[in-house]
């Protein structure tokens, strides 16, 4: 009768083979998604400056989900059932939408301003009751500088709300009323 040692071995002996050729294909997508956004953010030299951001937003969103499936194809080729993992992150991803509306909504409108560019960096804007130097425009927030801070408006309402270009204004140091219509 075997010991517990020489089970232990031919357990992972036979384990083994399969493991490392799921890190092996975990580690090419991992070097793919790499490659892959790197080669996405090369295009940022060939856009004009408004879509830079959409590019780096693109390069993440690629790479990301690149690392992500080569995740789930390492584990497969170890001898993972990924059936139930799969339909795990899909009902998770459903719960997760339900619980994260609002920053979903966010990250909507984020891509919507980048695409349809009502404003882009380095114009002056005045949302709701902010107003400011566009600085910066990512998922979450359009970002403007004023002479009293930096104003981080969330891209739902920048992208619900009136957005008035500003020119030849000084920027305001407070939020101040928008102007009646």
């Amino acid at each position: 009768m075997p010991d517990f040692m020489e089970i232990l071995q031919l357990r992972f002996s036979a384990v083994l083979p399969q493991a490392a050729a799921g890190a092996l294909v975990a580690a090419l997508f991992w070097v793919a998604a790499r490659f892959v956004g790197a080669l996405v953010m090369r295009l940022q030299s060939r856009v004009d400056e408004a879509h830079k951001d959409l590019i780096e937003l693109l390069a993440d969103v690629v790479g990301w989900t690149l690392f992500g499936i080569g995740i789930i194809a390492g584990l497969g080729t170890a001898g993972v059932n990924v059936t139930a993992l799969v339909t795990g992150l899909g009902l998770t991803g459903f719960a997760l939408g339900l619980a994260t509306k609002d920053i979903l909504a966010n990250m909507v409108a984020g891509i919507m301003v980048l695409l349809f560019r009502p404003y882009t960096r380095g114009d002056r804007v005045r949302i709701d009751t902010f107003q400011g130097k566009v600085s910066a425009i990512d998922l979450r927030y359009t970002t403007l500088l004023a002479k009293g801070g930096t104003i981080l408006v969330p891209n739902a309402k920048a992208y619900t709300e009136v957005v008035i270009l500003l020119k030849d204004e000084p920027a305001a140091s407070a939020p101040e009323e928008a102007p009646k219509a």
